[in-house]
């Protein structure tokens, strides 16, 4: 038979031939016809299927071949096929020769006849199980590639030849600020604000052009508003059909950024800090000498000198108060127990505490003009009231109007107020209390039960240490703490001190003519500084209160003189902060041979530096110090 190029038609080809055909075939050709219930099939079917019957064969010869969960659904198709004379494909597992199901297609349409329904089915069996396998592997590809992706702690994305963005996982849509949905199919001008989009846009282009990998650090502002800081490593994704595209990580390190920067200033403070004790050790240092000497020199000043020299003493005050707050900054600050007018220093401090508000809050100040004194340092007095006034503006900010009030009272004895939570040591004695109020949204319970705890806060600055050095600095006092909040109605913090009667004022002529007239003592002294003038001076001040005095300018060298004649000396004075044998080395040599004689320690630093040495003949008396309270040292020593 002669066949000419073209498309081949059904008479084209005779049975034999058509037949013929069919036995090359890999694939299993049956045809059944459903009058008389005969399936005839292709020899490929045998290859394919087993446990078919040579001869005569049925529908259910057939389909016992088929596993017993889908010949349900191979029966269904069948019939449904039948009635609505449409194409019939499904996919079932057929047991094969070896007894191991397979997958197959199997497909067919019914012949069209003048019988109703139709009766015979020209059908076509393909093995599938590769195929099977094969995107069995693929989805399990697949399912690992995005378990990879959703679960990287990466921000993981592509981006199509458009610049959209076609692959994702959350934590990338986290980054940008946005939901998964939303970054999807969006480019970077969509999602960041311009100067992001453009630094972005730019790294693609290049990744692009240069076909290789790319990484940069820097900040990037969301589509919500927050800035981030990032790490984004991009890298050329080749594709066949879609040419480069542009992959990536990125790594959202805002956290650790601030860490680091957190960090830093820690360290700068603390330098800061060292610099700053340093400073304030020798200008104290320094302060002493020009104390002693203003001192020695009152008895010899007229009217008028005496007033300069009264003058002189109290910008040395006042120059020793800066030191003390340098000093503080630094950690090392000076805690002085003295009598100080409560009302009085509360309104000293109204100007830096509404510069220290910014005008965050409205300050109001309520307090008597009564003298209310009580037994607190007054640059720990301002280390309270600051910490509590900047609490009560954290806590009202929000509000329509935020208002911090401080009201000053005084109390007989015990609380007058419901409070939720309370730490005092002694509610019988008559109590200043300075209360702190703001007009936030309150507390719970839970929480103030808290809020003094080292280390705890509620905010995401800070140390957690402000209200904790309030309590501690209250308690150092004699005081207690008490808590009060009402939900949407604020918070008060009351601070209880002790109350102290003021002692008999002294005028400034009677402090300076009475502090040079100290009891007279026998006995030598040794002081040991190394700075000549503070020897000179002390010497002088020893002098008229009754000492013999030798000094010495070096701690190597007054180490030196103990060991020779350590008993000939009735009282040592040493500073505290020399170079090669300091202080503390002296102190240690004296007490091995002389547990019992009396010792002066001096340091522009403060009393914690020592407190472990201190006992009842060894004093700390800080830089620098007047006249009367090296006298009055003296008489606590040597009475």
């Amino acid at each position: 038979m002669e066949v000419t190029p073209g498309r081949l038609s059904e008479h084209d080809l005779d049975v034999s031939e058509l037949w013929a055909l069919l036995k090359l075939s890999v694939d299993g050709v049956f045809q059944w016809d459903s009058s008389t219930d005969e399936i005839h099939w292709s020899p490929a079917v045998h290859s394919l299927i087993g446990g078919l019957r040579e001869g005569h064969c049925n529908i259910e010869h057939l389909l016992d071949q088929v596993h017993p969960e889908d010949r349900g659904r191979l029966r269904r198709a069948l019939r449904e096929s039948q009635e609505s004379g449409q194409r019939m494909a499904i996919e079932v597992r057929m047991r094969r020769l070896d007894d191991v199901f397979v997958w197959v297609r199997a497909q067919g349409v019914w012949r069209p006849g003048t019988a109703r329904p139709m009766q015979k089915f020209l059908g076509l069996i393909v093995s599938i199980t590769n195929e099977k396998q094969s995107r069995a592997e693929l989805q399990l590809e697949q399912e690992r590639f995005r378990a990879f992706v959703d679960h990287c702690p990466a921000g993981v994305y592509m981006k199509g030849a458009d610049r959209r963005t076609i692959v994702a996982n959350d934590k990338a849509a986290e980054i940008a600020g946005c939901e998964l949905d939303d970054l999807l199919g969006r480019t970077c001008y969509e999602m960041f604000d311009p100067e992001t989009a453009r630094k972005i846009d730019d790294e693609d282009s290049a990744v692009i052009s240069e076909g290789l990998v790319r990484s940069w650090t820097g900040q990037v502002a969301t589509r919500s508003g927050e800035s981030r800081t990032i790490v984004d490593t991009k890298f050329p994704v080749v594709t066949e059909e879609s040419g480069t595209l542009v992959g990536g990580f990125a790594i959202d390190v805002t956290e650790q950024e601030n860490t680091r920067r957190r960090a830093e200033s820690a360290q700068r403070l603390e330098s800061l800090g060292l610099l700053a004790g340093g400073i304030a050790h020798d200008f104290n240092n320094l302060l002493a000498g020009v104390v002693g000497n203003a001192e020695l020199a009152v008895p010899h000043a007229d009217g008028s000198g005496r007033e300069f020299l009264a003058d002189l003493l109290s910008t040395a005050g006042r120059a020793s108060a800066l030191c003390d707050q340098l000093l503080l900054y630094a950690g090392r600050d000076i805690v002085l127990e003295e009598r100080i007018n409560i009302p009085a220093q509360l309104r000293s401090l109204v100007p830096m505490l509404e510069t220290t508000m910014g005008g965050r809050a409205k300050l109001v100040v309520e307090c008597p003009d009564a003298d209310l004194g009580a037994p607190i340092d007054p640059v720990r007095f301002q280390q309270i009231v600051l910490n509590l006034v900047l609490n009560a503006v954290e806590a009202c900010i929000g509000s329509k109007q935020c208002k911090v009030s401080i009201i000053v009272d005084l109390l007989d004895a015990g609380l007058e107020e419901s409070v939720e939570s309370s730490w005092l040591l002694d509610e019988s004695a008559p109590m200043v209390r300075i209360s702190v109020r703001d007009n936030g949204e309150g507390m719970p319970a839970h929480l103030i039960d808290r809020i003094f705890d080292p280390f705890f806060s509620t905010k995401t600055e800070g140390t957690g240490l402000g209200l904790a050095a309030v309590l501690g600095g209250v308690r150092s006092a004699g005081g207690g703490i008490a808590v009060r909040s009402i939900p949407d109605g604020g918070t008060t913090v009351s601070v209880y001190l002790p109350r102290l009667d003021a002692p008999p004022v002294a005028s400034v002529g009677d402090e300076l003519t009475s502090s040079p007239a100290p009891a007279k003592h026998r006995g030598r002294a040794l002081v040991v500084d190394d700075e000549p003038m503070l020897t000179q001076v002390l010497g002088a001040l020893l002098g008229r209160a009754g000492f013999d005095t030798e000094t010495c300018n070096s701690g190597t060298e007054a180490s030196a003189l103990l060991a020779a004649r350590l008993d000939d000396f009735d009282l040592l004075i040493f500073d505290l902060t020399m170079p090669e044998t300091n202080g503390h080395d002296l102190l240690r040599q004296a007490r091995k041979h002389r547990p019992a004689v009396p010792v002066i320690l001096c340091s522009g630093y403060s009393e914690q530096d020592v407190s472990s040495a201190l006992d009842e003949h060894t004093v700390f008396l800080h830089k620098p110090f007047s006249n009367r309270q090296l006298n009055e040292t003296i008489r606590r020593l040597a009475p």
